[in-house]
């Protein structure tokens, strides 16, 4: 847990070698209740613009229970688009200055944090849906890196990449993050696919060879892990639509 770790090299040993991440990041509480309000806010705010009709009826169930009335638009094309799901920069700005970050600055000093891969929109943080039983809202094991890659993005050379994964709404062990850990030390195979009009990696390796756990994360449980570690979101399997935070950062050589 970081909250144990004692140096730079610790955090980064961990990160950089095996596992590949590191756990005990986490919301305290009124942070996590601020949170949930920016991204549910921003969430009425898109389905009052995109579909003004339905948005008393999603104000009224609430950001959880959102896949009780996601039949009435088409998730599909709705949330599709990366730019959709990222959070005004305000928002980003303003947790940006939460306890989270905090420790991690006491870890690798001043972090930077590029906009949600690097496209220039200025807006860094991402939420992402998973309702209960949706297949289609997570995709396969992948790692970051392949994403760069295929995008023909580069990493600054004076700094590494870090992706951080935070439990906004979650059931402990029914939904989360599927991670591999370790693997970021292999050279895992994969390609690149047209999916929705966008460049996406395709792991090549069968996931029931892989060693996949799930972070059993509580709503507010983070987790910063190695550009190169394989993971991905799992299905859930509970009642109510998991909500995430996501972003990278680029913490200096």
């Amino acid at each position: 847990m970081i909250q144990q770790l004692k140096s730079q090299n610790s955090m980064k040993g961990l990160l950089d070698g095996s596992p590949g991440f590191v756990t005990g990041l986490r919301l305290e509480s009124d942070e996590l209740a601020r949170v949930r309000f920016l991204i549910e806010s921003y969430w009425l705010s898109c389905i009052e613009k995109k579909a003004p009709e339905y948005a008393k009826e999603f104000a009224e169930i609430g950001i959880d229970r959102y896949h009780e009335r996601a039949h009435l638009i088409d998730h599909g094309t709705f949330w599709q688009s990366v730019a959709e799901r990222n959070l005004p920069l305000s928002a980003a700005l303003e947790i940006r200055t939460m306890s989270i970050f905090k420790q991690i600055e006491l870890e690798f000093g001043l972090f930077t944090i590029p906009d949600a891969y690097d496209w220039g929109s200025g807006e860094p943080m991402v939420f992402r849906l998973v309702r209960p039983n949706e297949t289609s809202d997570v995709g396969p094991l992948h790692t970051d890196q392949w994403f760069w890659d295929l995008l023909g993005k580069t990493v600054p050379s004076n700094v590494v990449p870090y992706k951080i994964w935070i439990a906004i709404f979650c059931e402990p062990g029914l939904s989360g993050l599927r991670i591999v850990p370790g693997s970021n030390l292999q050279d895992i195979p994969y390609h690149g696919e047209m999916k929705n009009g966008m460049l996406k990696p395709q792991i090549d390796v069968k996931e029931e060879e892989l060693a996949i756990e799930l972070f059993h994360s509580q709503p507010g449980d983070a987790i910063i892990f190695n550009h190169n570690l394989l993971h991905g979101g799992a299905v859930t399997a509970g009642n109510r639509t998991r909500v995430s935070l996501e972003l990278t950062i680029f913490v200096p050589q």
